[in-house]
C-alpha cells in the first residue's frame, strides 16, 4: 500500500498538482499512522502534519492538513495544552482560507472545544454508611456544584417499572 501511494505521489508531484498532493500525502499519513506499531507514533505523525501543512500553506487544502492536525493534537491525552493548541491551529487555518471545506471543519473543531459539557460519572450501587464517590468530566464550565437529596419510598415504588429517561 506504500509503494502504491509513493507512485501516486510521484505522479502527482511530476504532474505539478499541489493540491493532489498534499491530498494524497496527507491520505499516506494517516494510513502509516494507522498501520504503525511504534510506541511514539502520535508523535511522529503529528511532526509530519505540520511539515505536511507547512509546505502546503499555499493552497487551499491547507485546512483540511491543519483540521487533521487539530483533530490529532486534542487526542494527545498526556498534554494539559491540547485543546488551546488545536484552537490555535483552527483559528490560523480558518484566517488564511475562510471559506474552504477544512475551515468548516476547524469551525466545527472549535465548537467541539468551547461547547459546555459536563460527564458525571458514579457508581451503580453503594452499600450503606460508606462515603459515594462521584467523578466529573467536565468542558469550558467554570465551576459545578453537586447536590444529593434523599428519596422517600414513595418516589421508588412510583418509579420502579420506569427507565432512566421517563424518570427524568
Amino acid at each position: 500500500m506504500i509503494g502504491l501511494y509513493q507512485g501516486i505521489l510521484q505522479m502527482q508531484l511530476a504532474n505539478g498538482n499541489k493540491a493532489a498532493l498534499a491530498d494524497y500525502d496527507l491520505k499516506r499519513l494517516e494510513y502509516v499512522f494507522s498501520q504503525s506499531t511504534l510506541e511514539n507514533k502520535e508523535e511522529l505523525y503529528i511532526n509530519s502534519l505540520k511539515k505536511l501543512a507547512e509546505s502546503s500553506s499555499d493552497i487551499e487544502f491547507y485546512t483540511e492538513i491543519v483540521a487533521t492536525l487539530a483533530l490529532q493534537t486534542r487526542s494527545v491525552s498526556n498534554d494539559t495544552m491540547s485543546n488551546v493548541k488545536a484552537l490555535s491551529i483552527c483559528e490560523e487555518g480558518i484566517k488564511k482560507y475562510p471559506s474552504s471545506a477544512g475551515a468548516a471543519k476547524c469551525r466545527q473543531i472549535i465548537y467541539d472545544i468551547k461547547k459546555p459539557s459536563i460527564n458525571l460519572f458514579a457508581e451503580q450501587v453503594y452499600p450503606s454508611k460508606n462515603s459515594l464517590l462521584f467523578a466529573a468530566d467536565y468542558n469550558s464550565i467554570s465551576e459545578i456544584s453537586i447536590q444529593t437529596v434523599k428519596l422517600d419510598k414513595e418516589f421508588n415504588s412510583l418509579n420502579s417499572n420506569k427507565s432512566q429517561e421517563e424518570i427524568l
